[in-house]
């Protein structure tokens, strides 16, 4: 639509131990025409550096009795605890499953 090849490369400047990769298709938009209709995707990198303090991930697909968790919500309260929200899908991640709020609880 736009000119650009069908192959994009990009090269990380810096090394890393932690990683994730993001992947996700749109419509592709011509510079002149608006939408051109053609399928395109983009990657996205997340790179983290290590820290010297413990990590925690709350939720995670497929466990507790949940297929999946979307918009996660992170709440520090005056008293320093973390509290975690998150909606929990079962039997599927569809916005029509049945979902429940659910939070977990960290004081240290």
């Amino acid at each position: 639509c736009n000119g650009m090849s069908d192959v994009q490369r990009a090269q990380m400047d810096q090394p890393t131990k932690v990683w994730s990769v993001q992947l996700y298709g749109e419509e592709k938009y011509g510079s002149i025409f608006g939408k051109c209709k053609k399928q395109t995707g983009r990657v996205r990198w997340n790179l983290w550096d290590s820290t010297s303090y413990k990590t925690s991930v709350p939720y995670t697909s497929d466990s507790e009795g949940y297929a999946c968790f979307k918009i996660p919500s992170l709440l520090r309260t005056n008293r320093g605890s973390l509290l975690a929200f998150a909606e929990a899908r079962t039997p599927n991640c569809s916005d029509f499953a049945r979902t429940d709020l659910v939070v977990k609880r960290s004081t240290d």
